[in-house]
């Protein structure tokens, strides 16, 4: 994947948000849903039912993909296109070699990224932005 411009990188991850969606979709809602005891003891109605509540045994069972994370996705995506693409401070490839090693070696790159203060939340239109965007993918 060669990402020229943010919004080529931008595609790219919408493409694989999606493809990471419907991966979970089908793992949780495919032919069964997984049954889980444990969690049946702290939700209303199943023990009384006798009924796991993956099968009916409460009256609200909100398992599922929720979206948690993209918030930080999207303060993240703001960071490396402010580094990478806007201020041009580090090239994709050093970010990538971060990236692989965890940062180890690496702390400037992190420093940089993690005072980005392009943040969801913070008056930020371009990380908000961001956020709408995948959550717009997401649905």
């Amino acid at each position: 994947m060669e990402a020229d411009t943010f919004d080529s990188l931008m595609e790219y991850v919408k493409e694989n948000l999606q493809v990471e969606i419907d991966a979970r979709v089908e793992k949780y809602y495919g032919d069964r849903q997984t049954v889980n005891p444990l969690l049946s003891v702290f939700l209303d109605g199943c023990l009384e039912k006798g009924i796991d509540g993956a099968k009916g045994g409460t009256k609200y069972y909100n398992m599922g993909c929720h979206g948690a994370g993209l918030s930080n996705a999207s303060d993240a995506l703001a960071a490396v296109k402010k580094v990478i693409y806007d201020e041009q401070s580090v090239s994709k490839e050093e970010l990538l070699e971060a990236l692989e090693k965890n940062f180890e070696g690496f702390e400037d790159i992190r420093q940089k990224l993690k005072a980005c203060e392009e943040r969801v939340g913070c008056g930020s239109d371009e990380a908000d932005g961001m956020l709408k965007l995948l959550f717009d993918t997401f649905a």
